[in-house]
């Protein structure tokens, strides 16, 4: 029991979507293609996930590939990847549940740790220019700057 949801692992993979206070679990096996997991996870609106948990049956990149351009893309929702193995490992459930929190936390914005910065009004500000080598004359630019006065937040 996890927050008043109750969670199972079975033998074989499953999709478990968060939000709120349900979860729903849907059954994949090995032979599954790495697109049915995309689609089967962010159904829309009203039932639009606050963030996915997915653990793979393999470490089979293909998996991961289609699930992370999907829901960084068509369907904008943090997701956190687990292998079915991982899970397994006898006597390290608590710490691996513990890192894969903290990995949760981060992604739907929560700060894990900061520093006391004595300067309250200081804005931290990041800035890389990357010159592409295979398109001659274009240049990218990188921008990001600390959004709150703990210094934890960027955008």
């Amino acid at each position: 029991m996890v927050g008043g949801l109750e969670v199972a692992v079975s033998s074989t993979s499953q999709l478990i979507l968060l939000s709120g206070n349900w979860v729903r679990g849907t059954e994949y096996t090995k032979g599954s293609q790495a697109s049915e997991w995309a689609v089967a996870i962010c159904p829309g609106p009203p039932a639009s996930p606050q963030q996915v948990m997915c653990i793979l049956p393999s470490n089979q990149k293909s998996y991961y590939d289609s699930i992370k351009k999907y829901l960084s893309s068509d369907c904008p929702v943090p997701s956190q990847c687990v292998l079915a193995q991982t899970l397994n490992k006898q006597g390290m459930m608590m710490s691996i549940a513990t890192k894969i929190a903290l990995q949760m936390t981060c992604k739907l914005g929560g700060e894990l740790w900061a520093v006391e910065i004595p300067l309250k009004s200081l804005m931290v500000v990041g800035i890389d220019v990357c010159k592409d080598a295979f398109s001659q004359g274009m240049v990218v630019v990188g921008f990001v700057a600390n959004i709150n006065p703990r210094v934890t937040r960027y955008f």
